[in-house]
């Protein structure tokens, strides 16, 4: 410990983190020679793939969160005020997470198969929207930015890092409770020009975080 706490002093070194919610809350004491909050990228695969603008899907809801991470809650969303509403709307959600029940499969709740890379590219090409509330415990969220690349609306309350990764009313809505959740999702479903009104904005960012612009942040900060 004592060589740790020597080596920390003599090399002063500074924090970066991956998101805003880690950045404010990093103590004072690790940070304390300064800190640095430097976004990540995706495969570009994902900003590249050709999707067609006017392209509306059906009402196919995605959460491909690898872990349980809320997902209780985005189901209790899901039968309790939305599905009501939903019609013939899909939450289709990774498998063995949760106790899969009847009640899931009346309310449309399905597991989805993991695949490859080709496989979800694929998948988000006929998903309509994108649902996770958010954890505390992100760190950075790739499977929503993936969305939000191919132009998937995301509805989340931006717990954790995915406050960074979704911007309201551009690439998709931070709710503040239930019922604005299921209603940010109804209208996304089923309302062709609201859900184009979003898309068309979502289209117009792809790429515009890169790798190539990361590494010039990371240049210019440690380098120059």
């Amino acid at each position: 410990r004592k060589k740790q706490f020597f080596a920390f002093i003599k090399y002063r070194p500074e924090v970066v983190t991956m998101c805003n919610y880690q950045y404010r809350n990093r103590s004072f004491l690790t940070s304390m020679f300064g800190k640095h909050m430097i976004s990540l990228s995706v495969d570009p695969r994902f900003y590249d793939e050709n999707i067609k603008l006017h392209d509306i899907p059906g009402p196919y809801v995605l959460n491909n969160v690898r872990s349980l991470r809320n997902l209780d809650w985005l189901i209790k969303i899901w039968i309790k005020d939305f599905h009501n509403k939903s019609g013939k709307a899909t939450l289709n959600i990774n498998p063995k997470l949760v106790e899969y029940t009847d009640e899931m499969k009346k309310a449309n709740i399905y597991e989805r198969k993991y695949g490859s890379r080709d496989d979800l590219i694929e998948e988000l090409k006929q998903a309509r929207a994108f649902a996770y509330t958010g954890h505390k415990s992100d760190i950075w969220v790739l499977t929503v930015e993936e969305a939000v690349q191919m132009c998937v609306p995301v509805v989340t309350y931006g717990i954790g890092s995915v406050e960074d990764r979704v911007i309201h009313n551009v690439t998709g809505f931070i709710a503040k409770n239930d019922r604005e959740f299921a209603h940010y999702l109804e209208k996304l479903l089923f309302n062709d020009d609201f859900y184009m009104m979003i898309r068309k904005k979502m289209f117009k960012r792809r790429g515009f975080q890169n790798w190539d612009s990361i590494a010039d942040i990371w240049i210019k900060k440690f380098l120059y």
